[in-house]
């Protein structure tokens, strides 16, 4: 294109105006975001901070979950809107910044890409003008769906189902979408007319030529030039579009640190920062044994038990996740205890929290301390013990915000401090405290399942190098009924593959799970040293359990106070014992058709999916799937304590389970938890199903499939 001036002229007053405007505005974004950043701060101090050499995986990792969190899971479609305005609203910083200096330079086709490659600065261009497209179809998709389908993921519950709702959130659910879509509509609309308007000028008194790098900027261009208006017409359009534009952008630019949509920050630097280990591990916080041998006079020391409070009790990463919280729901779309009509909420304990933030800011700003408890004001007592610590509100959302710690700390305040807690749980620590073991049955008899199976103790064994692993048995695979049944199997397994194993007998006590998970971190810690005193004694180095519950705790948990021990699940073991053909079984007889009931602290607290389903096909098992498995697996109601108490809502969590198990058809629900075990058979009951469909364990599958006198014991190790 041949054109003597390239300019459209800005005058210096309104070259000056501009500079004092963009200045202002860029000052009031960062203002506000540093308030964010102090707020954030004022949290306690939590090492989230990755070691040097780890920094490029993490970043990549943020990279990959920023992105790819659009095709997975639930809402794919709605995803996908959101990355054409997430990743628009990216691609348009460098165009934003060619508008700026085209008015500071007078050349409406100044780009900096130019001097690199007029052929790059093209493809910008071409790039620019499709995500302005992309961005305009994303944001009316989202608009029709927040304001015409109205799904109920994204508005405040009925007050009758008891969820604790800010009042800001209650009277005006639509009021920060609206702005931001008003926001980045007439953002890309403003942009595509200034360039337009650009393009029609410079095309002025000249055949139209259609420019194909910047084609719906083109249009508009085309369009103004085809009205043959004047010059003046032009540079006025120009300037009028110009100055919308940058307004938008700065305008969004200091509306962002002030509403949700904070999070097109936070969020990516959250999920930089967010958890590596399991989404269950509860971290020891203080050593409260050690505290209560200090000095009670000793000024120095923290006399209190822990636990969350108020918001200064928050650390750091907790206070980022209100930040980075999309507000979408998908926490509340898989939360077991949400779907069953019970008062807890991920989503709006997070909104809650960030609201109460935002109310009290200038008093934590200023040095004060919050007086305002978080039970009450960011969720209901009730709701804070009907949590079963499933971790698939974690799993799902994409943020990388970090919901159990917090329940699980304010269940700790609740009972620690308060001694707040469902009367269920004084029989369970009375039992822990007596007896070791939640069931209150005899320490003595933890031993008497293996009678007439000769299953060695590790007080009997002369040296420990000779054993292969170390059997940690459990409370539920002691003394329940059931979960005997299935040590049983397991043994009987381990003895056929010629392993040599032994176990703690009456020196094993509970593993601490049921009392951390419902607060009374003190009794846990209690019992986490003592066990771990004793293996360290022995020398324990490899573990196997077919509790996920004590698989969880002592792979996770059990380092913080000395325990580092290789602990696999028994369906693990069973594989590997399967493919080396040190254990056969005959898969020639008829099986009945399956399902896999993925246990929450097996599968997305510890990553073993696969295990269980290999075991049960070399057992000749036909299987079948549930619509919510692996990942996506439903929990059986039984994790967070909640075995061990009265459960709140309209229905239960292990009835809703079943039934979805019994919607497969299948004749037989594996599981590989004792308490799973119970869930699931207690819902077959419920179900009226009893005598039609088996709940059985992996191992006691395949123990039926057992061929005698298999592998010699000469090749046993495992």
């Amino acid at each position: 294109m041949q054109h003597t001036e390239a300019g459209i002229y800005f005058t210096p007053l309104e070259l000056g105006l501009f500079t004092v405007v963009m200045l202002a505005l860029i000052g009031l974004s960062a203002y506000g975001a540093h308030i964010k950043y102090q707020l954030v701060m004022l949290g306690k101090p939590e090492n989230r901070h990755p070691e040097t050499d780890n920094i490029p995986k993490r970043l990549w990792q943020t990279v990959y979950d920023v992105f790819a969190w659009a095709f997975s899971g639930m809402r794919p479609i709605v995803g996908i809107m959101h990355t054409f305005v997430f990743v628009g609203f990216f691609a348009f910083l460098l165009a934003t910044t060619h508008h700026v200096l085209r008015a500071y330079t007078n050349n409406v086709e100044f780009s900096l890409l130019n001097f690199i490659s007029p052929t790059l600065d093209k493809s910008y261009a071409l790039l620019a003008d499709v995500f302005a497209i992309l961005v305009l179809i994303g944001i009316v998709s989202l608009a029709y769906r927040r304001y015409v389908q109205k799904p109920k993921a994204l508005y405040p519950p009925p007050q009758d189902q008891g969820i604790l709702v800010n009042e800001e959130s209650r009277q005006n659910p639509w009021l920060e979408s609206l702005i931001t879509i008003i926001f980045i509509s007439m953002l890309m609309i403003t942009y595509l007319t200034t360039e337009g308007g650009a393009i029609a000028w410079l095309h002025k008194g000249q055949d139209f030529a259609f420019e194909m790098w910047r084609p719906f900027s083109a249009v508009v261009g085309l369009a103004l030039h085809s009205m043959n208006a004047s010059e003046g017409f032009l540079v006025g359009f120009y300037h009028v579009s110009w100055w919308l534009h940058i307004l938008c952008v700065l305008g969004f630019a200091c509306y962002i640190p002030f509403s949700k949509h904070l999070h097109l920050v936070a969020g990516p630097i959250n999920l930089y920062f967010k958890r590596q280990a399991s989404y269950g591990k509860i971290d020891k916080q203080k050593d409260l044994l050690a505290m209560l041998e200090a000095d009670d006079d000793d000024e120095d020391v923290d006399m209190s038990m822990g636990g969350l409070h108020y918001l200064h009790d928050l650390p750091w990463k907790n206070i980022l996740d209100t930040f980075a919280c999309i507000e979408c729901g998908r926490c509340d779309d898989v939360c077991p205890a949400k779907n069953t009509g019970k008062e807890l909420s991920p989503k709006w304990m997070i909104v809650n929290a960030k609201h109460l933030i935002d109310d009290e800011r200038d008093k934590l700003l200023a040095g004060e301390k919050s007086e305002t408890p978080l039970v009450g004001n960011v969720m209901t007592e009730s709701a804070v013990w009907s949590c079963t610590s499933c971790g698939a509100c974690m799993d799902v959302c994409p943020m990388g915000i970090e919901h159990i710690p917090d329940i699980m700390g304010m269940r700790q305040h609740l009972l620690m401090e308060e001694e707040s807690f469902p009367a269920e749980f004084t029989t369970m620590f009375n039992n822990l405290e007596r007896q070791g073991n939640p069931w209150g049955q005899a320490q003595s008899q933890r031993e008497d399942w293996t009678k007439g199976l000769e299953i060695q103790t590790l007080s009997q064994i002369d040296n420990i190098d000779d054993l292969d692993v170390i059997f940690w048995v459990g409370c539920a695979g002691s003394y329940d009924d059931s979960a005997k049944k299935v040590s049983v199997a397991l043994s009987r397994l381990m003895k056929a593959a010629n392993m040599n194993f032994a176990i703690l007998g009456k020196e094993e006590k509970c593993c601490g799970d049921p009392a951390r998970r419902c607060g009374n971190e003190f009794l846990a810690q209690s019992m986490i040293q003592e066990n771990v005193e004793v293996m360290n004694e022995y020398g324990v180095k490899h573990v196997v359990t077919a509790c996920p519950h004590c698989l969880h705790t002592l792979k996770n948990e059990f380092p913080d106070f000395g325990g580092h021990y290789e602990v696999k699940h028994h369906t693990t073991l069973l594989t590997e014992l399967i493919a080396s053909g040190k254990l056969k079984v005959n898969t020639e007889t008829a099986e009945l058709l399956t399902t896999f009931h993925d246990p929450c602290y097996l599968g997305r607290h510890n990553e073993v999916y696969e295990a269980p389903r290999e075991v049960l096909a070399a057992a000749g098992s036909k299987q079948v799937e549930m619509k919510q498995s692996r990942r996506g697996s439903f929990c059986c109601g039984a994790g967070g304590a909640q075995m061990w108490k009265e459960e709140e809502g309209s229905t239960r969590v292990n009835v809703e389970r079943t039934r979805q198990a019994l919607e497969t058809g299948a004749e037989q629900i594996a599981v590989g938890c004792p308490f799973c075990k119970t869930m699931m058979s207690d819902g077959v009951n419920d179900h009226g199903k009893s005598e039609t469909v088996k709940v059985r364990d992996v191992a006691e599958i395949l123990a039926d499939k057992l061929v005698d006198n298999v592998t010699p014991a000469s090749s046993a190790s495992v």
